[in-house]
């Protein structure tokens, strides 16, 4: 089944990046996807240094 998934992100991928609407999807897709990521990054290491829940609340 992961084959099979791949498989067809690979394509919608590559169909989505020869268009100019597709390419900003895209784009904003893995914006908010390592928004999240830092996000969390940030959120762990407000809970090892208290210093830092303040930047962590903002993100």
């Amino acid at each position: 089944m992961g084959y099979i998934k791949r498989t067809i992100m690979f394509y919608a991928t590559r169909w989505l990046m020869q268009r100019r609407w597709g390419r900003r999807l895209l784009f904003v897709w893995a914006m908010r996807a390592m928004r999240t990521r830092v996000r969390e990054f940030l959120r762990d290491l407000a809970n090892l240094y208290p210093v830092l829940r303040p930047a962590a609340a903002w993100v």
